[in-house]
């Protein structure tokens, strides 16, 4: 793919943002602090929006830049917000199991759910002391200042360690 092609990619993929969001390009640029008649000239390819311009679009909606600039079909960028429905959790779980294997036991008691396992020992090793830190968090035993900096230091230590080939940690 030649620098042309992902130009316009991004000038679909702009044009297609503002649609989605239901705005007209008046309002879609002022809202980006631009010109109707340059937000036209970006869409139909005929200018090259600036990065901070794009970056811009991209924080804005939380999407990922990647798409917005051709080189990934993955729109959203999970964040915080981003969860909202029962599908979006589908599809984290999906994701999830693409790279470790999940397992989910159906409960045979109508008052309980079922249970998923993560057939990972990094993973179970986190979670084992994820529910530790939590029962003492919320027995008041640890405040939330320390318990942010627990998280923030296995985020450090889990940073280092790549997740292994999924075809390696089938059992």
């Amino acid at each position: 793919m030649d620098n042309k092609d992902n130009f316009e990619i991004l000038a679909k993929r702009l044009k297609e943002v503002r649609t989605n969001e239901g705005m007209t390009q008046k309002d879609f640029a002022q809202e980006m602090g631009v010109t109707p008649v340059t937000l036209s000239a970006y869409e139909n390819n005929l200018k090259r929006p600036s990065l901070d311009l794009i970056l811009k679009v991209a924080k804005e909606y939380e999407i990922s830049l990647d798409w917005l600039c051709g080189l990934t079909d993955k729109k959203v960028v999970l964040s915080k917000n981003s969860i909202e429905t029962y599908a979006d959790i589908i599809e984290l779980i999906t994701n999830i199991n693409n790279y470790i294997n999940i397992n989910y036991e159906p409960s045979t008691n109508k008052n309980e759910y079922g249970k998923i396992t993560f057939l990972d020992s990094e993973l179970n090793n986190f979670l084992t002391a994820w529910v530790k830190m939590e029962d003492l968090l919320n027995n008041d035993m640890i405040d939330f200042n320390l318990y942010s900096l627990w998280i923030y230091q296995q985020l450090e230590i889990y940073g280092a360690i790549k997740i292994p080939n999924k075809d390696n940690t089938k059992k």
